[in-house]
């Protein structure tokens, strides 16, 4: 397979997951790939809950979870070739069948209970994990940014966020920069060394060009 993609919950405006579902539907043609939805604005919620009601780390993460479900549905309409999977078994027949597999990862990820229950997990760290179970070759990440910065572009002026193309997370501590990562993903790219690409799904093309090999914007995280 040679690509995990996530699609983040801050792409989630009308006329930017249409535009990106629809450059999804074309590269099916060139490339195998599975989509994992985000939480988005879901997750958002179950944060504030998780405050306000003092849950407990199991049920927000699984919370949390059911929330990718649910973002996921509502990527499947926009997407004419998708397919809703729930397990490694569906994806590879949705793939054989010319599909778009969607993965649902609540069932799933209930019933093999891979990671911690955490907040520093989120479907960054579920794409990195699901992309070991499938053998993809590479992990990409879509976010409404261009990737990691040394500081926050949203807050300073462009000069001053400087934007990291190329990341050891060997040598590069990411949590002295401003990152749009969860913080377990660099642990689980340590112990399931994968190419993950941090890039704006914005720009649709740039994920073709990634796929393709090609140069575009983006940072991208090696051992």
């Amino acid at each position: 397979m040679d690509a995990v993609i996530k699609i983040g919950g801050s792409l989630l405006k009308k006329d930017s997951i249409q535009n990106l579902c629809q450059y999804l539907d074309k590269l099916k043609a060139e490339f195998t790939f599975v989509i994992l939805p985000g939480g988005g604005e879901f997750a958002d919620l179950v944060r504030k809950y998780y405050k306000l009601y003092q849950n407990t780390d199991d049920s927000a993460h699984w919370m949390a979870i059911l929330c990718e479900n649910i973002l996921g549905y509502l990527m499947l309409d926009f997407l004419e070739f998708g397919k809703p999977v729930f397990t490694i078994s569906e994806i590879k027949k949705a793939i054989r069948a010319s599909l778009i597999p969607v993965f649902l990862p609540f069932p799933y990820l209930l019933d093999q209970d891979p990671l911690p229950h955490s907040w520093d997990i989120t479907s960054d760290s579920i794409a990195a994990y699901l992309a070991e179970q499938l053998q993809a070759e590479k992990i990409i990440l879509l976010k409404d940014v261009d990737g990691i910065y040394t500081h926050d572009p949203k807050q300073i002026s462009p000069k001053e966020a400087i934007l990291l193309p190329f990341i050891k997370i060997n040598t590069i501590d990411l949590t002295s920069f401003h990152s749009c990562i969860d913080k377990y993903l660099p642990t689980i790219l340590r112990e399931f060394p994968r190419d993950c690409y941090i890039v704006n799904g914005l720009y649709p093309e740039r994920l073709g060009k990634i796929l393709r090999n090609e140069k575009t914007i983006y940072s991208k995280i090696v051992l």
